[in-house]
């Protein structure tokens, strides 16, 4: 049994404005890429050489840091990506019209309409691991049918197999008009595939989805504007350079994010307790009864309430920045304001997460520990629970210098708060009046 948990977790304007920032980087970077045409044209044969082969040493290096980075999927997408560049500057260089090219080409097309997607929504794994291995035998196994049918119709181009296919190309995969050289329904099939990366990237976020996006995107441009000259190459180039982007970015916030809340770690704080000026106020939010709620409720639950904490703490951006400082401890760095200037901004923090109930529809699920056990007791469906926090803040002064002296009379002043009942702010000048 599971809890089913009534709460609003994140943002929602926020996590909206991060989905379509994700999603605009690839775009831009294609864009880009798209108008550097003419110059690429203009470019000495050498050049143009060496710029055909640059996707192949770009998604190779995004496939050697995927693993480094343990980001599989990204180095799926890489390598998907990278075959079907191959396929395209190998076997889609002549006329559609001769021989197996427009099977090719609709299956190349349909063939990254369907994986894309479908890498997209696999479990995290490592690429050279046992999973990771099980998903590049099914890659493999498509490849291999998919080779083996155009050989087998390249071999035999009058056989009444190669004439059903004719058939059947020509009437779902033929052109609608001249100037539109992808077909109507692969056209369709890219952009279902589009659109339900763009879901995903609003419904989950993760990070990894712009890299699928990118490569959806790129692909259908690519297949619209087949006949133009290195179009392939300068959109799977900036395809690779989503990728590469987006996997130091990612360990970027492996580092320096905590992965429970989205909230700046104590690594990031550390970094920017260096760069502080003379005047600032740092205040530390601790969860009341925390450990209590846990043991009622379940660790899960517990996990949702420091979601939600960190979710109202988003409200302070432009004011002050939040961390995750350990446990159900936070910590505000107002870096330019006194403390006396933040209580405001606090009470109004304190305010909206006291404000906010909680509604549990199922209290059936209990800790391990058998103390749990016990204090969770008989729970109505739909019970709704409060949570508070208790908040010290202290600034820079002539007697506290450093940034851990204020951190440490921060620390203190929140104690003082939790012996004042809790749920309140206390600050250190306060303390001494």
């Amino acid at each position: 049994m599971k809890f089913l948990l009534n709460l609003l977790i994140g943002d929602s304007t926020f996590a909206k404005r991060r989905a379509v920032t994700r999603l605009i980087m690839p775009m831009v970077l294609l864009i880009l890429a798209y108008l550097a045409m003419d110059a690429v044209l203009m470019l000495q044969p050498a050049y143009q050489v060496l710029l055909v082969n640059l996707p192949y040493l770009l998604i190779l290096l995004a496939i050697v840091l995927s693993q480094h980075f343990s980001q599989g999927r990204v180095g799926f997408a890489a390598l998907i990506m990278g075959l079907a560049y191959w396929v395209i500057q190998n076997r889609l260089q002549t006329p559609l019209s001769e021989g197996t090219v427009l099977l090719e080409y609709v299956l190349l097309g349909a063939g990254l309409a369907v994986n894309l997607p479908l890498f997209a929504m696999l479990p995290e794994r490592r690429m050279f691991s046992r999973r990771g291995l099980i998903y590049l035998v099914l890659l493999i196994s498509q490849l291999g049918a998919a080779a083996f049918f155009v050989s087998l119709i390249s071999a035999q181009p009058d056989s009444s197999l190669a004439g059903s296919v004719s058939n059947f190309l020509a009437i779902y995969f033929s052109r609608p008009f001249e100037q539109f050289i992808l077909p109507l329904r692969l056209a369709a099939l890219l952009t279902l595939s589009l659109g339900f990366i763009i879901a995903l990237q609003f419904t989950r976020g993760h990070i990894a989805d712009q890299v699928f996006f990118g490569s959806i995107l790129a692909v259908g441009w690519t297949l619209v504007k087949f006949q133009q000259p290195f179009i392939s190459t300068l959109l799977f180039s900036a395809t690779a350079a989503v990728m590469l982007l987006n996997l130091f970015l990612s360990s970027h916030d492996m580092a320096f994010l905590d992965e429970l809340t989205g909230l700046p770690g104590r690594r990031a704080l550390n970094t920017e307790l260096k760069h502080l000026g003379r005047c600032y106020t740092i205040a530390m939010l601790d969860v009341d009864h925390f450990k209590k709620f846990n043991d009622t409720w379940g660790h899960d639950t517990g996990d949702n309430v420091l979601r939600l904490v960190s979710s109202r703490m988003i409200n302070l951006k432009g004011v002050g920045k939040a961390y995750r400082y350990g446990g159900e401890e936070f910590l505000v760095l107002f870096n330019g304001m006194s403390a006396q200037d933040c209580k405001s901004h606090l009470e109004m923090l304190r305010e909206a997460i006291a404000e906010y109930k909680i509604t549990i529809r199922d209290a059936k699920r209990r800790p391990s520990d058998k103390k749990g056990i016990c204090m969770r007791g008989e729970k109505r469906p739909g019970k709704q629970v409060s949570v508070t926090i208790s908040i010290g803040a202290a600034e820079r002064n002539q007697h506290i210098t450093t940034p851990n002296e204020v951190i440490k009379a921060a620390d203190k002043a929140l104690y003082k708060a939790k012996k004042a009942g809790r749920n309140c702010v206390v600050t250190a000048r306060s303390l001494s009046n």
